[in-house]
């Protein structure tokens, strides 16, 4: 996970923001796409073996592998391995992830509030699948019942995360392991007694849940503000943010398809280094609470968010060593506010412009999706650009028009990523 610079592309952001959208030039500077793809994670509930996620050879190893995300986070609970005693490493959880990290998907692993001595060794066991280790998931809400060292709670919780963070840095082959702080269910982060945690972790952590038909945008620099009052300084992971399909606070599937790539896209565009959508796969019937909200149904269906983040992967995956990005000259007329982007580009060179509307898509009061009025952009490119095509990921991993030799492209940028692809 790296942290990457935004200065140039985001003063080009407020910039057109401020202005309402009239004509701007600027060289802006790119992005490696494969960067933005690895932002891009996934959570699963492996252990839980009595849901849909008990079907790893017919459904979850399958689809991820299909869906190409390679970054999952995960928890091992509490009564696997409570003592030292207790600890089995052949645990068909552990060995499901260690068998994924062999096609190259690793872990984001937290912890519920584990013996330090035992998360030390289930993480020098599992090092090859590991990405990070992250403290206990949303202590500070009741129904956690976290305790550690018969402390409840946030005071639990960070002593945990002290103990955590120490032990994995003082071990010689765990100290290269980023260590996330806990997570927070409850948006009154100031009124939890957090304090300020920075000193036991090397990126903050936040949850993202858009109220019901709310765009992502909002809630995330909400979320961002709020977790700066504990963690002023360092780099942020999103590890759970999503939208449920089903009961009074869900949206329609067209909708979340929609959302679900804006999360990531937004996350991106405010320098979120990796945002984990929750979830994979339904772990209750749509009849339960906290159902609705996966890539796939409990029937282990996919659902439009799942063939539309896959496409959008396919178009922007550009797997290899780092390299140095290059600038583009170019210029965007019209334009709400609220049309964002991004600028990305691939080893051979050629730039990725994604562009989205970001507007509500979905009225929680009629549960109707909006007809949502595209923006209108003109781009005019002052670099040479030999060929240029557009994609729409929510429909096709195939460009949707081809422009030869292009000079200006007329745009209408609608409520989902319009990638435009430049070759130099």
């Amino acid at each position: 996970m790296r942290r990457f610079s935004m200065i140039a592309l985001s003063f080009f952001l407020w910039a057109l923001a401020s202005s309402g959208g009239p004509s701007i030039a600027e060289e802006m500077k790119a992005q490696m796409a494969q960067s933005f793809v690895d932002s891009i994670g996934i959570v699963t509930h492996i252990p839980s073996f009595d849901s849909p996620y008990g079907q790893y050879a017919e459904i979850v190893k399958p689809r991820l592998m299909e869906l190409g995300v390679h970054h999952i986070r995960d928890g091992l609970p509490l009564m696997m391995a409570f003592s030292e005693k207790a600890i089995r490493f052949d645990n068909i959880a552990v060995l499901r992830i260690l068998d994924l990290s062999k096609y190259g998907v690793k872990t984001t692993l937290f912890w519920s509030g584990q013996p330090i001595s035992v998360v030390k060794a289930f993480a020098k066991y599992m090092a090859k699948a590991l990405d990070a280790v992250e403290g206990p998931n949303e202590p500070d809400l009741p129904q956690s019942n976290f305790s550690y060292k018969e402390q409840k709670g946030i005071e639990g919780a960070k002593v945990f995360q002290k103990d955590l963070y120490e032990a994995m840095k003082g071990e010689e082959g765990l100290r290269v392991f980023p260590v996330l702080s806990f997570s927070l269910g409850s948006v009154n982060i100031e009124g939890q007694g957090v304090g300020n945690i920075e000193e036991w972790c090397d990126y903050c952590n936040i949850h993202v849940y858009p109220p019901a038909g709310e765009p992502p945008g909002s809630s995330i620099e909400a979320s961002i503000r709020r977790i700066r009052a504990v963690a002023p300084n360092k780099p942020i992971i999103c590890t759970e943010a999503g939208y449920t399909t089903v009961g009074e606070n869900g949206i329609s599937e067209n909708a979340h398809a929609r959302y679900i790539l804006r999360l990531l896209l937004e996350g991106w565009r405010t320098g979120i280094q990796r945002t984990f959508i929750y979830e994979l796969v339904d772990g209750y019937p749509k009849e339960l609470p906290r159902s609705g909200f996966g890539l796939i149904r409990f029937d282990g269906t996919p659902r439009p968010a799942f063939y539309a983040l896959k496409n959008m992967i396919d178009i922007l995956k550009d797997p290899g060593q780092d390299f140095q990005t290059g600038t583009l000259d170019i210029s965007m007329e019209g334009g709400a506010e609220t049309v964002h982007h991004i600028l990305l580009q691939k080893r051979d060179g050629t730039f990725y412009l994604v562009l989205w509307n970001e507007v509500k898509s979905f009225d929680p009061v009629k549960k109707k999706d909006i007809s949502v009025k595209e923006g209108k952009v003109k781009l005019t490119l002052n670099s040479p650009i030999s060929q240029a095509a557009l994609y729409l990921p929510l429909k096709s991993p195939s460009p949707v028009r081809k422009i030869a030799n292009p000079k200006a492209i007329s745009l209408s940028v609608p409520d989902h990523p319009l990638i435009v692809e430049l070759k130099p």
